[in-house]
């Protein structure tokens, strides 16, 4: 099988080129994959054929040929260009976002300057009523993509060109399935690498200057606003401890910093900054206890959170998405809401009961180990979009069988006074035709 392969790679700075860097080398070891890219990707990536793109009707044709072209899609700009692809050559779509409200808002607003591209979209989703809503939106009336996200996902374009979809959990699954019942479906778990446990602990923690005895409490990756970062300050505060760190191990925004520093926890919380794969694999050993809030979710999972997981190490998380199908004996889960003072109960109890953090730990460990390996997930890819490339190929004998049915027809003089004739016809044609989707349940899709 032979499979054009549209994503951010490294050194792009997002969490599906890192995704993307883990499962390529499973990936090509069963099929021929050409990694199609807007801007030349960084060395350490599995030998593949690249084809450097830009314009879609220039390589519309060729994109064709293929078995089969893999988008990944996810809720930044990162995608515009996978997007515009997409529309010009369906394929299998990996959805890391449900909702896609933010890639529109970032590419139609701040880099087209198209408020007009904006409420186009939002008038194809939702109608006249959609477009009312992007113009208040545009005056400041909602910021729509924030206040209400999974009501106006603004995906619905995206979905009605995909010949298929692979997301990560069954609440992504379930929602598409909603709107789109007879697209296939698949969800297969994130691909992650476990970072090995380091040769010595103790030498770890005093290159990075984690002082003996100290708990460290940590979030991984960009702080946007979802993951309630605010909520976390005043929960760590709340706590009252000079022997806890909270490492916040990413990018995150002025207003954040400065939340740190009126907070008073300065000599507590350590920003990193955007850290390379290796010291981010360190800090994924040194921390003691992760915490990854969402509200409101995007429909995204979290590999930062497997990551942790696969570490060892137990997390708190809202109980929502795909942060609700972690199993209980991983990680806590809180309200969707954030409450500061759940939260700071929470830490508490885990920072007296080392014995529970080990339990929870080691249990995380062996679900990640046994559930979300690059193997499995790149079986699994190959499994499916060789599902709907059958599925697609016996669309189209059915639809020229039923051509051909109908114009032998009427060439014999079958007309509208042999409804019976017609009926039985049609009973038998779709007895004949009526196949087993790889989104599961029997379909007569067009």
């Amino acid at each position: 099988m032979k499979i054009a392969y549209f994503s951010p790679l490294p050194p792009q700075r997002t969490g599906v080129a890192d995704y993307s860097r883990e499962l390529l080398p499973e990936l090509v070891q069963r099929a021929t994959v050409d990694l199609w890219v807007d801007e030349p990707a960084a060395d350490g990536l599995p030998e593949c054929r690249r084809r450097l793109y830009d314009d879609p009707a220039q390589v519309r044709d060729e994109v064709r040929s293929y078995d089969a072209a893999i988008y990944h899609m996810g809720n930044s700009p990162a995608h515009r260009n996978i997007y515009r692809m997409l529309l010009a050559v369906p394929g299998v779509v990996v959805m890391h976002d449900f909702v896609l409200h933010h890639f529109f808002a970032a590419c139609c607003l701040d880099e087209q300057r198209s408020p007009g591209s904006y409420i186009e979209e939002m008038a194809y989703n939702y109608g006249e009523a959609g477009a009312q809503l992007a113009r208040g939106a545009l005056h400041g009336a909602r910021q729509l993509w924030e206040d209400a996200p999974l009501r106006y996902p603004l995906n619905l374009r995206l979905l009605d060109h995909a010949r298929g979809v692979i997301v990560h959990s069954d609440f992504t699954r379930r929602m598409i399935c909603q709107s789109h019942p007879y697209l296939p479906v698949a969800k297969v778990n994130l691909p992650v690498t476990i970072a090995p446990p380091p040769p010595d602990a103790t030498e770890l923690r005093r290159r990075y200057r984690i002082p003996c005895g100290h708990v460290v409490i940590g979030s991984m990756g960009y702080g946007s606003a979802a993951k309630r970062l605010d909520v976390v300050l005043r929960a760590i505060r709340r706590l009252g401890r000079d022997d806890v760190i909270y490492l916040l191990v990413g990018e995150i925004g002025a207003s954040l910093r400065a939340q740190v520093r009126r907070s008073g926890l300065e000599e507590m919380v350590r920003v990193t900054g955007y850290v390379d794969w290796p010291a981010f694999n360190d800090y994924c050993n040194l921390i003691d206890v992760g915490v990854d809030l969402r509200y409101p979710t995007m429909g995204e999972s979290s590999a930062s959170v497997c990551r942790l997981l696969g570490a060892g190490k137990p997390c708190v998380v809202s109980d929502v998405g795909w942060f609700a199908e972690v199993p209980d004996s991983c990680a806590i889960k809180l309200a969707a809401v954030p409450d500061e003072q759940a939260l700071a109960a929470c830490l508490a109890g885990l920072i007296a009961d080392e014995s529970l953090r080990h339990r929870l730990g080691a249990s995380a460990r062996k679900y990640i180990l046994e559930n979300h390996n690059a193997a499995q997930a790149a079986a699994a890819y190959v499994d499916f979009v060789r599902a709907v490339h059958a599925m697609e190929r016996r669309q189209s004998v059915r639809r020229a069988i039923v051509d051909m049915t109908g114009a032998a027809m009427t060439e014999i003089g079958v007309g509208p006074g042999d409804d019976p004739m017609i009926a039985g016809v049609a009973e038998q044609l779709a007895s004949l035709l009526t196949f087993r989707s790889p989104g599961g349940g029997d379909s007569e899709g067009a």
